[in-house]
């Protein structure tokens, strides 16, 4: 029995208590994600913006997930991992109550922020609680318990988002986090043995911070309905201080002995390609959330339950996926699975430019199953290339840089994408569908393209005999 289960055995902690809270705080992070893609329209209605225009909601939160996330493990070391977790669901759930009672884009998008902090602490620090409580002969099992809501997430959110919205209000998206917030708080501090503090070095501030600016003011560059950078010289005077803090930060994390992430990483192949990989295929796909609520009910009339109904077998298709991923790679490698499959989802996001209100709404449903299925693939394939050749002195820090690039990527690929659909909107105002259609072929064509870094990987990546 390993030390990790002796302590739970002293506080007379069943392991089943620990993985449900962890759980309970991961599903109502994941479902807060994904059900509030299919309320944009309304939410906007009800607070006089166009909906092509409040992609902010989406980019604040994420944008304060990526900035925070290097912060946790440092935080949840030198405070414990346990209260920062307790810290982590009540802000997220305050954040919560602050949205729900938001009155216009301005109050949403500053809440969202508030919320963005509780939720860059609570998976990474949960994922660490997991690590720390559970000899390593569970933890496959507990990781695949507690990583559950990423998968029914996106089942589930699209079609509670529609009936909410339609049926109810959009306040109640982020109201019904209340009671599993609160609920969750006072067991994790009940039931949830105690952590021992780690020793921690000094924080790498200066890196941090700089790192942090950087994203944050590239983020607010290419978000064309960004609050603070309305013109253009703005966004120009923000994209050259994001060189310049990047350029620091490459050189400052060189020279310092302790840097937030070990420059040695960069010399890994497998890790720098996958990494950049990553970066441009998601640009070019990543605002595909965003982009089809906006289509369905913004551009083809549908009601937000219908919407909601057939983004469903998107997250069906996904779980599929899954389950091909492992032949696929066993079959082919990942250098021609990521390659092959990079081009196929760029022809994917194309053909949604063939979409009218004349189209079947069973063609409709095969295009989205499958673009779950083969989305599947390439967010587990480019995932575990990028961390497999890792050697383990490195695995943290890998895993670290593999999520802020993650989140990074996300935020860049909304931003981008919903910016060329307001551009589209306004060279073709009385022909929005148009614009919907031409910003998919640009977005695919882009993604398509991106193919071409996958190219690098080595052949016999991931340990391979090929």
């Amino acid at each position: 029995m390993t030390d990790r289960a002796d302590e739970i055995e002293e506080n007379k902690m069943p392991p089943k208590i620990v993985s449900w809270l962890i759980s309970c705080a991961f599903f109502m992070q994941m479902i807060d994600g994904t059900i509030l893609n299919t309320a944009l329209p309304e939410i906007a209605k009800d607070i006089n913006e166009n909906p092509l225009e409040i992609q902010s909601i989406i980019i604040a939160y994420m944008l304060t997930v990526a900035s925070l996330l290097p912060l946790s493990g440092w935080m949840a070391d030198k405070v414990g991992a346990k209260k920062i977790f307790i810290y982590a669901v009540g802000v997220f759930t305050l954040g919560s109550l602050f949205c729900a009672l938001s009155y216009d884009l301005t109050t949403l998008v500053v809440s969202r922020v508030f919320q963005g902090i509780g939720g860059a602490l609570m998976v990474p620090v949960g994922r660490l609680i997991v690590l720390k409580l559970y000899p390593k002969d569970q933890l496959v099992k507990v990781l695949s318990f507690v990583l559950l809501p990423a998968l029914f997430g996106p089942i589930l959110g699209p079609p509670l988002g529609g009936f909410i919205v339609e049926y109810l209000s959009w306040h109640w998206i982020f109201l019904i986090n209340l009671p599993i917030g609160i609920i969750a708080m006072f067991l994790i501090k009940a039931k949830m043995p105690e952590i021992k503090k780690e020793p921690t070095n000094n924080f790498d501030w200066a890196g941090f911070i700089s790192l942090s600016l950087a994203i944050v003011l590239i983020c607010i560059a290419t978000n064309r309905s960004s609050l603070i950078a309305s013109s253009y010289i703005h966004k120009i005077v923000m994209i050259v201080s994001a060189a310049i803090l990047m350029t620091f930060f490459w050189f400052y994390i060189n020279k310092s002995k302790k840097p937030l992430f070990n420059p040695e990483l960069i010399k890994i192949r497998t890790f720098t390609t996958a990494i950049l990989g990553n970066l441009f295929t998601r640009l070019g796909f990543a605002a595909m959330p965003l982009l089809l609520p906006l289509l369905f009910q913004v551009g083809l009339g549908m009601s937000p339950s219908k919407s909601g109904s057939l983004l469903l077998t998107i997250g069906f298709a996904s779980i599929l996926g899954k389950f091909a991923v492992e032949k696929l790679i066993k079959l082919m490698g990942y250098r021609n699975v990521l390659t092959l499959n990079t081009v196929f989802v760029g022809s994917i996001v194309c053909c949604f430019a063939f979409i009218t209100k004349e189209t079947s709404e069973i063609s409709i449903i095969l295009l989205l199953i499958l673009m779950g299925t083969i989305n599947s693939i390439q967010f587990t394939t480019m995932n575990t290339i990028t961390l497999i050749d890792l050697p383990k002195r490195r695995a943290s820090d890998g895993n670290s840089v593999l999520s802020v690039i993650m989140q990074v990527s996300m935020v860049l690929g909304i931003s981008v994408g919903s910016s060329m659909l307001n551009m589209f909107e306004g060279i073709y105002p009385e022909n929005l569908l148009k614009a919907f259609h031409i910003t998919f072929i640009v977005l695919g064509i882009f993604t398509i393209l991106s193919s071409i870094t996958f190219v690098f990987i080595p052949k016999k990546a991931g340990g391979l005999k090929r």
